[in-house]
């Protein structure tokens, strides 16, 4: 496991509980949480998690894609037609990759991603 999320009203609560966290984890596994990375913050402001934006707006939780993710799939899939056009790669790898893509977000607006698919691999 190396992504967590705590949720909790306190937040005097969760730097307790982020002392115990860094504590257990230097003392057992010799581990250091990423400052940069490690943030208390209101859940209001949202949150980007495994490649999805969650922000809570009238009591609803939504998920979107989020963007920093669109761009390196934009980024792999113009790779991956360059290299198939190049014949450095089988068309069994690509139809692969472009499903993997295409099938893989299941939350979110996974159309923003099937669009970006065929505008920079299928479209000329």
């Amino acid at each position: 496991m190396d992504d967590l999320i705590l949720f909790s009203s306190s937040k005097e609560y969760l730097y307790r509980i982020k002392v115990l966290i860094e504590s257990y984890l230097d003392k057992y596994y010799k581990l250091k949480l990423n400052k940069k990375k490690c943030m208390i913050t209101n859940i209001k402001y949202g949150f980007n998690f495994l490649g999805y934006r969650f922000r809570i707006i009238n009591n609803k939780t939504i998920i979107n894609i989020d963007s920093s993710t669109k761009r390196r799939v934009v980024k792999r899939i113009k790779e991956i037609k360059y290299l198939y056009s190049n014949n450095m790669i089988k068309f069994k790898q690509v139809f692969s990759s472009i499903n993997t893509y295409y099938y893989g977000f299941k939350y979110g607006s996974k159309i923003n991603i099937r669009r970006r698919i065929n505008k920079y691999f299928y479209e000329v």
